[in-house]
């Protein structure tokens, strides 16, 4: 029994120092391209430049029941110093004043439905376009959870590019320039982008944009703010450097338009079916906000089960 005891106390010793050796070489590596993105570059020494295109990119927000900040975020969207670029916003049946808010802000007019949509979703009752903002397109739509208003954002999205981020997201007004570039320098290989985020609460907001960064010291908040730095600066990177980066925050993520359409429909192995390799790569880019309480925490984690 002691011999039993001593074996597995030492393997647990060796999982110990081979995870600790593993997570000190990847936070090695994240390092490393922090260092290049603090220069100004690209992750990574050498990158190839920008090409002359610039491809066209749908912002595509779920909402449900965020009235008191949805015209906040559409207006912060909409200044990203991104061309050409289109934001959708997806109210997916909310209980409060979210569509309202953007009607009474935006003097929305509803454009005429056309037949089934390209992925299934939830009945759509209504699109609108605004008068003021012409780049501004609401989806109107019965409640069936985030995926299925991501599925309606994207069954009506015109560009090139889809941009999935949270209506409680903030964004850097390069965000958008920053995080196409992949697509830009490998369009044949480049299938998704992932953001960097950040956990705003401890920061001054001010009409959309982050004018003074700080962080939560106590309580839930500042656990949110290790678990942020940990899971998307420590490690992360690193794994996008490798191509080996299995997962797109669900708070911000960039993925050609098309491979929604084909994935839906795929009976073939992926990489065929698509007809390029996949690479995923992990850009610097937005704050959200956390959570400050157990409860909150817990509920931050449910439409991951959509």
């Amino acid at each position: 029994m002691i011999l039993v005891l001593q074996t597995i106390s030492i393997g647990i010793f060796l999982f110990f120092i081979i995870y600790a050796v593993a997570t000190l070489t990847l936070l090695a590596m994240s390092v490393r391209e922090i260092s290049w993105y603090s220069r100004g570059h690209g992750p990574g020494p050498q990158r190839p430049g920008r090409l002359a295109h610039r491809p066209s990119v749908s912002l595509v927000t779920p909402a449900y029941n965020e009235e008191t900040l949805i015209v906040q975020s559409a207006k912060a969207f909409l200044a990203s110093d991104y061309e050409p670029l289109e934001v959708v916003v997806v109210d997916d049946r909310s209980k409060d004043e979210t569509f309202a808010r953007l009607d009474e802000a935006f003097d929305l007019v509803s454009l005429p439905l056309r037949g089934r949509t390209a992925l299934p979703t939830a009945p759509i009752r209504s699109i609108h376009i605004s008068r003021t903002e012409p780049r501004l397109r609401v989806v109107h739509k019965d409640n069936g959870g985030r995926s299925d208003a991501i599925n309606a954002g994207i069954s009506i999205a015109r560009g090139e590019l889809v941009m999935i981020v949270d209506a409680d997201s903030l964004l850097e007004p390069d965000a958008i320039a920053r995080a196409v570039v992949p697509f830009e320098v490998r369009p044949d290989q480049c299938m998704a982008v992932g953001g960097g985020i950040r956990v705003a609460n401890g920061s001054k907001i001010v009409g959309g944009q982050v004018v003074t960064p700080g962080v939560s010291m106590r309580g839930v908040g500042a656990t949110q703010v290790l678990e942020y730095l940990r899971g998307f600066y420590a490690t992360r990177i690193a794994w996008s450097e490798m191509n080996g980066l299995l997962i797109i925050s669900g708070a911000f993520g960039v993925f050609q338009a098309r491979s929604y359409l084909v994935l839906f429909e795929a009976t073939e192995p992926l990489v065929e079916v698509l007809g390029f390799a996949i690479v995923v790569t992990l850009v610097i880019l937005n704050a959200s906000t956390g959570p400050t309480c157990w409860r909150s925490s817990s509920s931050q984690r449910s439409p991951a089960r959509y």
